[in-house]
């Protein structure tokens, strides 16, 4: 009986640990331009999969990066996700829809535990911004992510934000 009793103890003490939501970082999303900057496309020849990278360049690329909450005391439950997209230097406003989605190189990337990490074109939605001022970006975004594996489903992003000049 007592060792029944003392098992129940620790079972409990460590499911009060594993719940604390202490041990846990918050969720995360922020949502920024970045200046003199650009997308490149290279075309891995062996998996013909497209990577996506900013680098240094003449235009504005915006991004879109969310983290989900993610608790220490559990395995494998990091995920995150950026949305990148680039749009002209002396743009005021812009709107990409559908085939014009491929014109501003606009991509998901995922990356955590149970994801592969490769860059996801997007070819479906829209996204349309309005410069306020020299620092600040009205954007909307509806786009749908297509999965890249055969079998898994689309899923959406959408949101209205403005988007701040890092």
């Amino acid at each position: 009986m007592r060792y029944l009793f003392g098992c129940l103890l620790l079972s409990m003490t460590l499911l009060t640990i594993a719940c604390d939501p202490d041990n846990c970082d918050a969720e995360m999303k922020s949502y920024t331009v970045q200046a003199d900057k650009s997308i490149q496309i290279a075309i891995d020849t062996l998996s013909l999969v497209a990577n996506y990278q900013v680098s240094d360049g003449e235009n504005l690329v915006f991004q879109y990066h969310h983290v989900r909450a993610q608790c220490d005391n559990i395995a494998d439950d990091e995920w995150a996700e950026t949305l990148s997209f680039e749009v002209d230097k002396n743009a005021e406003t812009f709107m990409f829809e559908d085939a014009d989605l491929n014109l501003a190189n606009c991509f998901v990337r995922e990356s955590g535990a149970w994801v592969n990490g490769s860059s996801n074109p997007i070819m479906k939605g829209m996204i349309t911004g309005t410069k306020k001022n020299n620092n600040d970006w009205d954007v909307e975004i509806s786009i749908v992510v297509d999965p890249l594996n055969v079998g898994g489903g689309s899923r959406e992003i959408v949101l209205e934000e403005v988007f701040e000049l890092e």
